[in-house]
């Protein structure tokens, strides 16, 4: 979107910036829900969860694809 601006237009117009922020307000608020998920994950430490927690972490490690999906998703990128 900023990429692809007008060429008159600067990245700094007040326009164009309230037209990605509204772009990218649903993305903004997905990583937001799953790094506060995450968080809550590992700031608990009780009964099997921390050992349920790994192997479900060692799962996504060796998952190629899932990493890439997950990464181009909260770069904002479509993959």
């Amino acid at each position: 979107m900023i990429k692809n601006r007008d060429y008159w237009r600067s990245v700094g117009d007040a326009r164009l910036l309230r037209r990605y922020e509204r772009a990218r307000r649903a993305d903004v608020l997905q990583m937001s829900l799953a790094t506060d998920g995450l968080q809550q994950l590992f700031s608990h430490n009780l009964g099997p969860l921390p050992a349920l927690r790994n192997w479900g972490m060692r799962g996504f490690d060796r998952t190629r694809l899932v990493k890439h999906w997950i990464t181009a998703q909260a770069m904002g990128l479509k993959a």
